[in-house]
């Protein structure tokens, strides 16, 4: 702007400075309130914010099919109460970790203490291989879930997967808490 005096008069460059700086400072904000919006802090996984929000795309995205899994953690109450909340977060997490491996990011979210994951365009024998391999991987660090599942081809509606899986997953709690042994002591 000023070539013959540029090393005198550095005003110009350094209001540029000032404004290119508010403008990754501003870029930064965005980018942690974004990911407070989308992401559980516990977990790592898509929140319920992200959930309620996609729960459109699901339905309208034209897939094939769509299968659901709703996850609870049995005992969770029960850990919190005898070993405190460190040692559910740690449930929580440990949990988390297995959907995320098993269902990826994308498709895996915590909502509150319960976990939705979905599977798109799988045949019916995909989701309860996976199921079933979370389910080993949680009994490996000595979890146990309570899981319903529900699957569809297309034409399906994802809220009534959701609310089929959820249905599942609670008459699958009540079976493990009606066992002939006080399943309800915490997990280690």
């Amino acid at each position: 702007a000023n070539m013959r005096r540029r090393w005198k008069d550095t005003e110009r460059l350094q209001i540029a400075a000032l404004s290119f700086a508010t403008a990754l400072s501003n870029i930064d904000t965005h980018l942690a309130i974004k990911k407070m919006s989308e992401f559980d802090a516990l977990t790592g996984l898509l929140n319920r914010n992200c959930f309620e929000n996609s729960l459109p795309e699901y339905q309208t995205r034209g897939f094939q099919s769509l299968g659901c899994v709703y996850v609870d953690a049995n005992g969770l109450h029960e850990l919190n109460n005898t070993h405190g909340h460190e040692a559910g977060d740690r449930m929580l997490q440990g949990i988390a970790s297995v959907l995320r491996a098993e269902f990826g990011g994308d498709n895996a979210y915590s909502i509150g203490d319960e976990f939705v994951a979905f599977v798109i365009d799988a045949d019916r024998e995909t989701l309860p291989r996976k199921v079933r391999a979370v389910e080993k991987a949680a009994k490996g660090k000595q979890y146990h879930c309570a899981m319903g599942t529900a699957w569809s081809p297309a034409p399906f509606s994802a809220y009534g997967l959701i609310k089929t899986a959820e249905r599942n997953m609670y008459a699958s709690k009540q079976r493990y808490y009606s066992g002939k042994t006080d399943r309800r002591k915490a997990r280690t």
